[in-house]
């Protein structure tokens, strides 16, 4: 399956610095749980593609501006639940492993089903959601879930399935085969495109100990519908642009403006838009397998 098709007719790093507005809306789960969403649009009307995000362990949204508002900026629309594990909280007893890994399912389920609070605060700005371009997205824990909603099996139940209503996943730094999350096998039954982002340094000493662990869902899907981004020197965090944000330097920024105009092109190919984004030639450090 071809991803690539339709005239070039711009660059994707292009439609990254149009202007963008993030707001908040809180929601609630069915047992009563207030689940934070942070909502990052185009300042222009329209008719967009709704991206669902899951940020990493104890990160939140607001952690990751340097990815999601270019992103956003690119045409379209990011809904994202700040998760039970974020930092941001203030919990008198730290939430269970379990509680975590139920909830954190809930929050997405909740994110992809496009409430009516999200269309009636969206209508403010004359934004709609295109229902039928959705599309998953996470880093670390959060692309695991991610994944989870594109088809993956976990090992242990979820209340997050395979959604079929979305169309793409693209998961930053996603786990490898880990106990009692996800098997090695547990990325073939992926039916849709799938991105892989990592990077060289992309290591968690004590956890991932190995950079190319990070590549087992790439290796795991099914032929055809993957792409797999690696940047030289990259680590788990992008040098601190984002998940554990602190003073970056013009490389990390650079990398990690190279992988967010990849992922454009990606879900511009994955949703066959009419046209295709083009990037300048390759960057050194980077690189880039489509199959």
């Amino acid at each position: 399956m071809a991803l690539d098709s339709g005239p070039i007719i711009t660059t994707c790093e292009s439609l990254l610095t149009q202007a963008t507005t993030v707001e908040a809306l809180e929601l609630s789960s069915a047992d009563g749980r207030p689940i934070p969403f942070e909502i990052i649009r185009p300042d222009k009307p329209g008719l967009y593609p709704l991206v669902v995000f899951s940020h990493g362990a104890f990160a939140a949204p607001d952690r990751y501006h340097a990815l999601l508002r270019p992103l956003a900026a690119a045409g379209y629309v990011i809904f994202a639940p700040m998760h039970l594990d974020s930092e941001e909280w203030q919990h008198e007893k730290a939430p269970s492993r379990d509680d975590v890994w139920s909830t954190r399912g809930t929050d997405l389920v909740l994110g992809l089903s496009v409430p009516s609070e999200l269309k009636m605060l969206l209508a403010r700005s004359a934004i709609r959601i295109d229902a039928g371009k959705k599309i998953a997205m996470g880093h670390s824990y959060g692309a695991l879930l991610a994944q989870i909603a594109s088809g993956a099996i976990p090992a242990i139940p979820s209340p997050l399935v395979r959604d079929p209503s979305v169309s793409a996943v693209v998961a930053f730094s996603p786990p490898g085969p880990t106990a009692r999350l996800i098997d090695a096998d547990g990325w073939a039954a992926m039916s849709v495109p799938s991105l892989t982002v990592t990077g060289t340094s992309d290591i968690i000493p004590g956890f991932i100990d190995d950079w190319e662990v990070h590549k087992a869902s790439y290796i795991g899907a099914p032929a055809g519908k993957r792409w797999l981004w690696v940047g030289e020197g990259v680590d788990h965090y992008f040098g601190g642009m984002i998940g554990r944000e602190k003073p970056a330097d013009a490389r990390s920024a650079q990398l990690l403006n190279r992988a967010t105009s990849t992922t454009v092109a990606f879900l511009q190919s994955a949703l066959k838009a009419g046209s295709i984004c083009s990037q300048a030639g390759e960057l050194d450090g980077e690189s880039l397998n489509k199959d």
